[in-house]
């Protein structure tokens, strides 16, 4: 007779394989109602964990793998988050620094020489590379270049609305956007900031920028200088049709662009509404008080790190997609728009 599998509770109980893996070790993620029927079930079809495959498989190393910008305050937050889970679970992570082994793959064939079990790569947009299918991989942000790989990402599109739609009730309907660097994120969160303003009936001027707090700087420097941003109370301005509202690609970005404001006398948010994206660090600090969307850290870190354990068990499992939705976190940087 064969024997009974957890891919058999699955199907039975109609739910997924992770599902009845995190019922079984009763990870309270699984409410306490699913978690009693799944054992149950377990238990009346006659299923019993492999012990002897377990075994066999604490052979592999239980060794996760992260690459990520940890100069990207959203990169470190997420590593951090996911070292406290890793260990909850009896896995030990190591993280490496795109930047200081000089790219994604020098960090990824760092990782592959300590043989870890799994990797989980964090916003890899500006790859083109192959990773060995030997190891497992979760990816997070908005797409992933590895084929195979499981990929958890934020809802672009669902932060932005919010974000647009609480300028527009500010009365805010000239925007600067200041994009980020080239790749499949800051390209995602452009077009869902197109998408926000079409349907708030906003219009966004785009500008190049990057996602570090000296790109931000530099570009509150240059719009400036191009009279785009000057306080209110000057006779110059009150004529001219500008932006009243920055919406920054990230938090770091929006950091540089209101220090650069304010150095040039220019008010935050009296002068000019700031918000950004990440809900990061900075924007939560007393000194920015910054809006910004908030992408779900606890929940993106804690879906990567199940994941990859779930395929350090079964690295047969298909790829799958998870999406975490965004939530608008509104703080003093933004305020009613300013009368011209």
């Amino acid at each position: 007779m064969r024997k009974v599998t957890m891919r058999d509770v699955a199907e039975k109980a109609g739910v997924s394989i992770s599902t009845v893996s995190l019922a079984l070790r009763n990870d309270e993620r699984i409410t306490p109602e699913t978690r009693k029927e799944i054992h149950d079930l377990a238990s009346k079809m006659g299923y019993s964990r492999d012990i002897a495959g377990t075994l066999l498989r604490m052979d592999k190393a239980r060794i996760i793998g992260v690459v990520g910008q940890l100069n990207q305050e959203l990169h470190s937050e997420y590593v951090a988050r996911m070292h406290e889970i890793a260990s909850g679970e009896c896995f030990q992570l190591i993280s490496q620094d795109a930047n200081v082994y000089g790219g994604y793959e020098a960090a990824f064939n760092r990782l592959m020489q300590l043989r870890v079990s799994n990797l989980i790569a964090v916003n890899p947009s500006f790859l083109d590379i192959e990773v060995s299918s030997a190891i497992p991989s979760v990816v997070i942000g908005q797409a992933s270049p590895f084929d195979g790989a499981d990929l958890v990402r934020s809802s672009n599109e669902q932060g932005m609305l919010k974000l647009v739609d609480h300028l527009v009730n500010l009365g805010h309907r000239q925007v600067l956007y200041l994009d980020g660097p080239a790749g499949i994120s800051a390209q995602c969160r452009l077009d869902s900031m197109r998408n926000a303003a079409t349907h708030c009936g906003v219009e966004v001027t785009v500008v190049p920028s990057g996602n570090t707090m000296d790109d931000g700087f530099r570009v509150g420097n240059e719009l400036v200088e191009k009279g785009l941003f000057a306080p209110k109370s000057a006779a110059a301005y009150s004529t001219q049709k500008s932006p009243t509202a920055l919406v920054c690609y990230n938090d770091q970005c929006a950091q540089g662009a209101i220090i650069a404001l304010n150095r040039s006398g220019i008010s935050v948010p009296h002068d000019v509404s700031v918000a950004g994206f990440d809900n990061s660090s900075i924007a939560q600090s007393k000194a920015f008080d910054l809006t910004s969307v908030d992408r779900g850290v606890n929940e993106v870190s804690a879906l990567a790190i199940n994941l990859a354990i779930e395929r350090h068990e079964y690295p047969e499992l298909s790829p799958r997609v998870r999406e975490v939705p965004t939530t608008l976190v509104v703080r003093s940087s933004t305020a009613p728009a300013a009368q011209r």
